[in-house]
């Protein structure tokens, strides 16, 4: 994800995205909606990022979230916050299309609007 999109951002949301891949979506959208940086915890040290307060451990509190606990959990508590849904393919390969399998890269093309936007993003 580009730092750039996130110039005016007042928290980190740590995050193990290759862990999480398939909860990238949902990620975005909380990055979205508490106007936070979502960041590994190693990344964040690594740009000294310790003027932002930590708005979400993602990696702790979604350590064992499927992509529908995620988006549960953001429809109960930010659904308001958000402007409209929207798709993204975090990464799903559909060489059978009732079992997608993880096995591509994100589509990230539009995730600056995403945030802009404060889409649902599922």
């Amino acid at each position: 994800m580009r730092v750039a999109l996130f110039t005016h951002a007042c928290g980190l949301v740590h995050t193990c995205v290759w862990l999480q891949q398939s909860l990238l979506p949902n990620i975005i959208t909380l990055a979205a909606v508490t106007n936070s940086l979502p960041l590994a915890a190693s990344d964040a040290e690594a740009l000294d990022l310790s003027a932002l307060k930590l708005t979400a451990d993602l990696s702790q509190t979604w350590a064992d979230f499927t992509a529908l606990d995620a988006t549960k959990y953001m429809y109960s508590h930010h659904v308001y916050a958000t402007t409209t849904l929207c798709k993204m393919n975090p990464g799903y390969t559909f060489e059978h299309p009732l079992r997608p399998e993880m096995g591509g890269s994100p589509d990230i093309n539009l995730v600056d609007f995403m945030v802009a936007e404060k889409l649902f993003t599922m």
